[in-house]
Parts: C-alpha cells; sequence; structure tokens
C-alpha cells in the first residue's frame, strides 16, 4: 500500500475497547444468563474471545455492532485464541475454575509469549495444562503472582476464582505493571455482581459467587486505537475522535497529557477529544502503566527537534513481536536516530521522509507505520496493512475519512 503525506482533518468515533469487550464475553459466559453487548466491535481479538466462550459451552450472535451472549450445550469445540495473550490466559483460568475440559490452539507468536510461570501456578491448584488441552478443577487457596511480567494473570485470577468452592487470596510478589487494567477487570466483575476485596498485597476473593447479568452492557471507546487519529492530528491538521470517557479507567487516556505536553492544542468535551496540530516538542514519559501508547508516541517523537526519552518500556519486546525492535527499525526507515538502553527507548527526532517500511506481523507498529507516512516527505509503502484488524480493523477506513491519502 502507498501512502502519500496528507492534511487530516475530521471527525471520527473512537472504535470499542477490545480489553472491556473480551472482560465482557467471558463475564456474561460466566453468568449464565443471556447478555446483550453493545459496541463490541469486530477486532481478531474479540472474536478469539467470541471462539473461546463459545467453547466452554456459550452461544454468541452478532446483531451488527452488538453481540448476545447465553448459554448453551456445552460443545467439543476447539477454542483458537489466535494472538490473543488475554483471551488465552483468561480462558485458562476459567475453563479451570468451572472445571471444564478444553481444546485451544494459539498463533505462533502467541506461543512464544512467556506463560511458564502463570501455567505452573494453575498446575501448583488443581489444573492440567498440556500444548492444546486443559483439563483439572482449580481449587481455592493462596496465589502468588509476579505483578511485574503481565497483569493479565492476576485479571484471569480475579474473573476465575469467584467461582471455586472456598476463599482465595492473591498476592503480588512485585509491584504491578498495567495495574489500570486490574481496575478495568475490577470494574467489569463488580458490574456483574461480584465482590472482590483489595488487600494490602493484593486482593481476597469469596468463593461460591455468582455472577449475575446487567442484561445488557456497552463498551465504552478505546483510547488505545483513538491515540493514534488524536497523534494523526498533532502531526497533520486536526481530529475530534468522539465516544471517549472522560471518566474512564483506560490507562492509555494519559495520551491527552503527552499530546498537550508535545505542543499540540488538546480540547476535552464531554465524550470527545479534539487536537490540533501546533508545536512539536521533544517528549519525556513513563511508559509502565501504558506500553500499547509507545508506537503512537513514537511517531510524535520523530517530528520533535531533539531528544525524547520513553522511560519503562522494556516489556514491550515481549509483545507480539519484539516491539522495540520494529520501533526503532520502522523509525530508521524514515531517517530517524532511536536506541534502547535496556529501560528507555530514546527518540533523536528530525524531518522524516518516505519510506518502504520492513514488514510486520504487528498490528501497534503497522499503525505506526501509517503515522510515520502521513507527515513525512515523501510517499511511503506500507506492506501487510490486513494486520491492524487484530485491535483496529476499521483503522485504515477512519483515516481515510480523517483525509489520510493511500492507492487502496
Amino acid at each position: 500500500m502507498i501512502t502519500t503525506p496528507s492534511k487530516i482533518s475530521g471527525t471520527v468515533s473512537a472504535p470499542p475497547s477490545k480489553s472491556y469487550a473480551i472482560r465482557y464475553l467471558f463475564a456474561s459466559f460466566l453468568s449464565g444468563e443471556k447478555t446483550l453487548i453493545k459496541n463490541v466491535g469486530s477486532a481478531d481479538d474479540v472474536n478469539s474471545a467470541v471462539s473461546a466462550v463459545t467453547a466452554l459451552g456459550a452461544s454468541c450472535s452478532f446483531e451488527g455492532e452488538d453481540i448476545s451472549v447465553a448459554p448453551a450445550p456445552l460443545s467439543q469445540n476447539t477454542a483458537d485464541c489466535g494472538e490473543s495473550a488475554t483471551v488465552y490466559r483468561f480462558l485458562l483460568a476459567i475453563a479451570a475454575a468451572k472445571g471444564i475440559n478444553c481444546n485451544f490452539t494459539l498463533a505462533q507468536s502467541l506461543q512464544k509469549r512467556a506463560n511458564n510461570e502463570y501455567i505452573a501456578l494453575l498446575k501448583a491448584h488443581g489444573a492440567a495444562i498440556s500444548a492444546t488441552y486443559i483439563s483439572g478443577k482449580l481449587k481455592s487457596g493462596r496465589y502468588i503472582v509476579s505483578g511485574e511480567v503481565s497483569t493479565q494473570y492476576l485479571s484471569a485470577l480475579i474473573l476465575a476464582l469467584p467461582l471455586v468452592a472456598g476463599d482465595s487470596e492473591i498476592i503480588a510478589d512485585k509491584p504491578l505493571c498495567d495495574s489500570p487494567y486490574v481496575k478495568m477487570t475490577l470494574k467489569v466483575v463488580q458490574d456483574f455482581g461480584v465482590i472482590v476485596r483489595s488487600t494490602e498485597y493484593g486482593f481476597y476473593i469469596n468463593g461460591g459467587q455468582k455472577y449475575i447479568s446487567p442484561k445488557e452492557i456497552t463498551v465504552e471507546g478505546d483510547y488505545s486505537g483513538a491515540a493514534n487519529l488524536l497523534v494523526l492530528g498533532a502531526l497533520s491538521g486536526e481530529v475530534t475522535v468522539t465516544s471517549l470517557l472522560p471518566e474512564s479507567l483506560q490507562p492509555d487516556k494519559k495520551i491527552i497529557d503527552i499530546l498537550r505536553d508535545f505542543g499540540a492544542q488538546v480540547t476535552c468535551a464531554e465524550d470527545a477529544v479534539t487536537v490540533k496540530k501546533s508545536r512539536y516538542n521533544p517528549v519525556i514519559a513513563d511508559f509502565s502503566q501504558n506500553p500499547d501508547l509507545v508506537p503512537a508516541v513514537s511517531a510524535l517523537c520523530a517530528k520533535a527537534s531533539g531528544e525524547s526519552i520513553l522511560k519503562c518500556v522494556s516489556r514491550l519486546k515481549y509483545k507480539e513481536t519484539d516491539r522495540i525492535a520494529s520501533i526503532i527499525s520502522s523509525l530508521s526507515a524514515v531517517g530517524v536516530s532511536a536506541s534502547f538502553d535496556g529501560q528507555d527507548l530514546h527518540v533523536f527526532g528530525g524531518d522524516p521522509r518516505g519510506a518502504v517500511f520492513p514488514a510486520t506481523d504487528d498490528h501497534r507498529t503497522l499503525m505506526l507505520q501509517t503515522l510515520l507516512a502521513s507527515s513525512a516527505q515523501g510517499d511511503s509503502k506500507i506492506l501487510n496493512a490486513t494486520c491492524v484488524n487484530k485491535s483496529y480493523p476499521d483503522f485504515f477506513a477512519d483515516y481515510k475519512t480523517l483525509g489520510g491519502l493511500t492507492d487502496e
């Protein structure tokens, strides 16, 4: 796909939050009642969650952008987790808590991600897990989890342990990374009538609880996906993104503060955020709680004269790809120097030029490349544009609505 530097202007709606959509899908299944989830979207990761709950014993019917989840006889279908670590980790804990034997498949990139510690923890509490199958019954007890690797482990246990007989305690032996995502999980279980108590070192969960369906629930707009659109406005014109809740728990809401520091004009009104191009200041920010913002923010850094420092980004090496390497190679393609010191990413901005970008299978890197192309000098070529479907299948449609120029 050839992308041409573009004057950006217009209004679009934020994509649905896949993080909330996935959590609502599993909670709806656990309620055993019919639930309508509105604005669920069609991202690949959401479809993987639908596959998972269907394999566990749910009937899922799409109605446009909404989905109805209802109880169904337990099937023998295999859950296709695709590339979604969230879906896979939630599936294992929930299947074990329900005592459901389940087959699953994983994309190659997901097979490489860190799960050994989590699997060992589940096995120690009654689960039996092989490369493609889980069986056994999860037991209550004391679960010690490292919050340093992924809070998806904690979120999975928060969803699952209220179902088991007996009370459980989750202890995080290190400070939590991505802790806002745990707060999102706590909100979801609360929406379904489940009580989880916070303690000094983690959480205390009474067993034998029941999920109660709210009957209908709406997925809010996604700050992670919207960040790319807002960055477009800061780089190339003016953009308004609607369906962004100002009181959202999503950690990537931090993009608003980053854009202001960058020098963009930012206006927030009700559920809409407007960003207008202005100055290009270097960025210095901590991303320990919002690593998904790093690719989009890297596009800002590419245009800012001087050194930007994106702190605490080392976990990006263990995403779908080594995202640190893919960001650096994408920046290098447009003539922008960047380096990684083991913890922080240093970007030395300047005047990006059009380029043929290295192929990527990573959705967030693909969006970074599009942002770079939109404001570079000269045309750019982007490969494998379909990988954006993992989180934001309408990205290029929205990009074109805003004035983005491509040959497709």
